[in-house]
């Protein structure tokens, strides 16, 4: 009788083993597809999907002591891409006037959205039936634009000759 027990023992050890083997390939299969705190490299984009009434992903940065700490960075590599290409997008499929497809805030007095280039525009606005671009403020300047190049008083001569022709 005790023999038939310890061949039970053993059958549901080796069960046991065999499960735990199992988990771990899965866990570690799974953890290939990206290992946190180091770089990852992928040839398919990752999907993340679900059905939250929060964020999909949320991701947290507390170092606020640098110039470089940022909570998301997109990064494009090709330095001459042919195509129209974006570090970052967002996109919202919502079909009526309700939501963004990106959001900028910021708590204080600081900037919600900033766009920087050397060369191009910063920030651009382009609607095919509406407004392009479009500022609001309760106590001061909704939209301000300054050209700080060097012939400014041609600058302010075109935007006056544009605005007198209205």
């Amino acid at each position: 009788m005790t023999t038939h027990r310890n061949h039970k023992r053993r059958l549901a050890l080796l069960a046991i083993a065999v499960a735990a083997c199992a988990l771990a390939t899965a866990s570690a299969a799974q953890g290939a597809y990206l290992t946190l705190g180091t770089g990852n490299t992928s040839n398919a984009p990752p999907t993340l999907s679900g059905n939250t009434a929060g964020p999909e992903l949320l991701v947290k940065n507390s170092n606020g002591t640098s110039a470089s700490a940022f909570g998301l960075y997109g990064l494009l590599t090709a330095t001459s891409p042919t195509a129209a290409a974006a570090a970052v997008r967002g996109h919202n499929s919502a079909t009526n006037g309700i939501g963004w497809g990106v959001y900028g805030s910021q708590a204080g007095s600081g900037t919600g959205v900033y766009g920087y280039t050397p060369y191009g525009r910063g920030v651009y606005g382009l609607s095919s039936s509406g407004t392009g671009v479009r500022g609001s403020s309760t106590s001061g300047v909704g939209v301000l634009g300054q050209h700080l190049g060097p012939d400014r008083d041609r600058s302010r001569r075109l935007r006056q000759h544009e605005f007198d022709r209205r």
